[in-house]
């Protein structure tokens, strides 16, 4: 062999082999932690908003279940049984309300049960001790506590009734509704959202739909009765303000624009009946045409 030169030293597989034996073997048995409980702001709220505070809020509190404020939404409702127990989920009675039998739960009233994981999240938080780690759970105004104004507020919408009795424009966290031809302020409709973005009455004068929201946590299609000025319908959509809404000429369907770019319709049991996706950029305005057959939306990518 030349002088300077050295062969590489190079081991048959089968010592590697043997090598790789010869290492010492870790225990796969690790001490398992439990699992961190759910969070009531990150994982639990955001259930609570698309499924329940619809029906459970200030202005609309079907069975005396007020959702939106975390006491009461501990105590219950006109079951007068206690909603959440904290530490033991089989003896809450909201566990009982969304858990299905048969396909079918009681809460929520209208739309698809709750995933076994939404489900099973509730259940943990509960079984965790239901602490709140939120600043806030609901709005801070309602019917019994309006907003007061140190200066007059934006309006971002207004629209007279189709009979020209009414007159509603739009205030902060508020649609405010009053009487023609003698202008007097006839009802202050409180919502959930504090950002109301556009107001409809319908064709037929029946109903005063709101597009409402609040920034980056959710979006809300509120349906008013025109008469007794009762929330009809809160529909949870989205996780934006809602913009550009409009009715059908047949007062059956409401449109909206969204931040995620969609135009989205929905009939007045909050069933989506259309979903585009075109734009790329909100879609800012909506309207149907006359004999209802076609929706035209208008966005910020100028188409």
């Amino acid at each position: 062999m030349p002088s300077g030169l050295i062969r590489p030293f190079r081991l048959p597989v089968f010592a590697f082999l043997l090598l790789f034996d010869a290492l010492p073997v870790q225990s796969t048995e690790t001490n398992e932690t439990p699992a961190t409980p759910p969070s009531f702001s990150r994982d639990v709220l955001p259930i609570l908003r698309a499924n329940c505070f619809g029906c459970h809020q200030d202005a609309k509190k079907l069975g005396g279940y007020l959702m939106t404020d975390f006491q009461t939404m501990r105590a219950g409702g006109e079951s007068e049984l206690p909603a959440i127990v904290p530490g033991k989920s089989a003896e809450s009675y909201l566990m009982k309300e969304i858990v299905p039998v048969d396909g079918k739960s009681e809460m929520p009233k209208k739309g698809k049960p709750l995933s076994e994981a939404e489900i099973d999240i509730i259940r943990r938080w509960i079984d965790a001790g239901a602490v709140s780690d939120a600043q806030a759970v609901g709005p801070r105004f309602t019917s019994a506590k309006p907003p007061v104004y140190v200066q007059p507020p934006t309006i971002t919408s207004i629209d007279f009734s189709k009979d020209g009795k009414q007159v509603a424009v739009t205030g902060f966290h508020e649609t405010l509704v009053f009487s023609v031809p003698d202008w007097k302020l006839q009802k202050r409709l409180v919502g959930f959202s504090p950002r109301i973005e556009s107001i409809r009455y319908s064709p037929d004068s029946k109903w005063l739909a709101v597009a409402a929201g609040e920034h980056g946590v959710s979006g809300e299609v509120q349906i008013w009765n025109a008469e007794s000025m009762e929330l009809e319908r809160s529909l949870q959509v989205g996780s934006d303000t809602l913009f550009g809404l409009n009715w059908s000429p047949d007062s059956s369907l409401i449109s909206i624009g969204m931040a995620d770019n969609t135009v989205r319709a929905f009939n007045l049991d909050g069933e989506q009946v259309l979903y585009q996706r075109a734009h790329e950029d909100w879609p800012r305005a909506t309207v149907f045409t006359v004999d209802g057959k076609h929706l035209i939306s208008a966005s910020r990518d100028r188409t």
